[in-house]
Formats: C-alpha cells, structure tokens, sequence
C-alpha cells in the first residue's frame, strides 16, 4: 500500500491510500505501550513509555529534512522520498520485533 499511498495520481486513490496507511500504521502501534512496558525495568515502569516515545519524537524530528534532502536530490522526486523513508521504518520495526528483546509474564 505505500505505492498507493506515495504515487496515486487522483484524489480517490490517494485518499484510499492514505486510510490505508493509517489503518496499518494505528494497528502496528497498538501494542506498542504493552510491549515497552514488558521491557522496562520495574522502578521505572511508568515513566519509561513516555520516555521512550518523547525521544522517538526528537529523533523523528529531522526527518522531513532528510525526506526533503532525498527529494530535492531526485529532482523534486516527494513520492520517492516519502515512499523510502517509510519502507525503511516498516523494516526496521519488523527487525526489531522479530529479533528484539521480549519479556513475556513479567508484569505481574
């Protein structure tokens, strides 16, 4: 769905695209805050989602820089830019999650 989403041509499959986006990106993040809380120590279990998620925003925050770098340097290319950030940031989701850290049962 990111090449819909990055290179639709109309408004229609744009805007399909875009909900289609939303809906996977909303579903990937909904277990995010269970999952942080499973890997943060006990002493520090209720400010460490805030925490990590704040500093996940400050390093997000240079990348329409970047994006606009990679499209300024591909000839005003902003499908294509937006199209590879967001493919890298699914693979290395996937990455983490496939070979991070879990902590199953510890809770309680």
């Amino acid at each position: 769905m990111v090449p819909l989403w990055s290179y639709s041509q109309t408004t229609a499959m744009l805007a399909v695209g875009a909900f289609l986006m939303g809906a996977c990106t909303q579903g990937a993040w909904a277990n995010v805050p269970a999952y942080l809380n499973e890997l943060s120590p006990p002493a520090v279990r209720a400010m460490f989602p805030g925490l990590v998620y704040q500093l996940g925003n400050l390093l997000s925050s240079r990348v329409t820089v970047f994006q606009a770098g990679v499209a300024e340097s591909r000839g005003d290319d902003y499908a294509f830019a937006l199209a590879s950030v967001t493919l890298a940031a699914a693979l290395m989701l996937a990455v983490w999650v496939r070979f991070g850290p879990e902590k199953p049962g510890e809770l309680g």
